[in-house]
């Protein structure tokens, strides 16, 4: 299955979207969305990662793709350092965010399925996300 996060900020009207849309078997389906009030991009993809991981209604091998570097940064290269750091108590952006995403990555790390972290989009979902930025 593949999931692609789309999200966005639009700084002229305060407030960002996001949209997560599934892949599987060749059919395409939206399967969440939000609109949200100030907003940053990177909260707003933490957001979708992690209402989508939580909408699986059984573990399966899922590649997630994103065009936000510091969710795919935070989940592939740093996430030992980011850890760290939230341990220590010291502070980390957007920390009760990871701690959520964490928690799924980690209900996934005794599977033997793959979330894989790959940077990428759909056409799709962009599509769906300028739908919602215009609303």
């Amino acid at each position: 299955m593949n999931l692609y996060l789309a999200s966005e900020y639009d700084t002229r009207r305060g407030f960002g979207a996001y949209c997560a849309f599934y892949e599987q078997d060749g059919q395409h389906a939206l399967r969440s969305w939000r609109t949200q009030q100030g907003a940053t991009n990177d909260s707003l993809a933490l957001e979708a990662a992690c209402d989508s991981l939580e909408q699986l209604t059984h573990i399966v091998p899922v590649v997630v793709y994103t065009q936000n570097h510091a969710l795919l940064k935070g989940c592939v290269e740093h996430i030992g350092e980011r850890r760290r750091k939230m341990a220590m108590g010291l502070p980390v952006a957007h920390a009760q965010l990871w701690q959520y995403l964490d928690r799924h990555i980690d209900e996934w790390a005794g599977y033997p399925v793959a979330l894989t972290w790959q940077l990428g989009s759909h056409p799709a979902a962009q599509k769906e996300m300028a739908r919602l930025m215009i609303r």
